[in-house]
């Protein structure tokens, strides 16, 4: 299984409705993933759902889709790759916080290419620690976003370990500020 989630920012219209769906990247038909919503006093929402009965080393795309009260859709289109059963490679870790090192939810997510491999969420009130495990060689991009913020990182794993960052060191900070992603 995953878990995909989502925070959709109210715009001049209430959110009436948000849905997740998913396939594999090599059929046409979405499933519909039964999700949790909830909705903040500012009329923001979060989504997410758990995605069952997947395949071990398969490629995915998942959809989040927002409809506003005057008829608005916003869809999200994403990527993942499920582990295979033989996958095999280093832990790669790292932190992600807040610079003003205020309290709040962060996604960190490491992609090759376009398709997410491996997500974690890190809880700041509770530490700013991540790690993802059995990371193959390869170039990724470490990106941490709380729906709002974002930055990235460069990761390089050559031969069992990491060689870019140079110090091996994985530190996002959400400044306010987004940075390219």
């Amino acid at each position: 299984s995953a878990t995909v989630g989502a925070r959709v920012i109210k715009g001049s219209y209430d959110i009436e409705s948000t849905s997740i769906s998913y396939r594999k990247f090599s059929d046409e038909t979405y499933k519909e993933a039964e999700s949790d919503v909830g909705t903040d006093a500012s009329g923001n929402v979060a989504t997410s759902a758990i995605l069952k009965d997947l395949e071990n080393g398969t490629n995915y795309v998942y959809k989040i889709t927002a409809v506003s009260k005057a008829g608005e859709v916003l869809e999200y289109i994403g990527y993942f790759k499920t582990l295979s059963d033989d996958e095999a490679g280093i832990t790669v870790s790292g932190t992600a916080k807040y610079k003003d090192n205020r309290d709040g939810y962060i996604t960190v997510g490491l992609f090759s290419g376009n398709s997410c491999i491996r997500a974690v969420e890190v809880d700041t009130s509770v530490g700013n620690t991540f790690s993802f495990y059995n990371v193959p060689d390869g170039c990724y991009d470490a990106i941490a976003t709380d729906g709002v913020y974002a930055n990235n990182r460069r990761v390089v794993i050559s031969q069992g370990r990491i060689v870019f960052p140079e110090n091996g060191s994985i530190d996002l900070e959400l400044s306010g500020k987004n940075t390219s992603v």
